[in-house]
């Protein structure tokens, strides 16, 4: 685990508190890709399942996230979001 993986970890861990989360650094999958800027942690999968999203739409769901670790987004190319509530 990188560091720009485990900082988004921590955030995320300590503000949600999930009952499920997921990083999947899929960085090397587009290592080759024109327009990616390089480097070992450019790709990012974060599947999160929380009570906090509850009564959130999903655009809110995404700008708490995106919030939560707005100083690890301008090191990273591309980021895809899962973000479930609890039932």
């Amino acid at each position: 685990m990188g560091p720009i993986e485990k900082q988004i970890k921590e955030k995320l861990s300590k503000a949600l508190n999930p009952e499920e989360m997921t990083i999947i650094n899929e960085s090397e999958k587009h290592a080759h890709h024109k327009g990616n800027p390089g480097g070992d942690e450019t790709h990012f999968q974060i599947y999160v399942k929380c009570s906090q999203f509850s009564g959130l739409s999903p655009l809110q769901r995404h700008k708490l996230v995106y919030k939560t670790i707005e100083e690890e987004v301008p090191e990273i190319h591309a980021i895809s979001l899962k973000l479930k509530k609890t039932e």
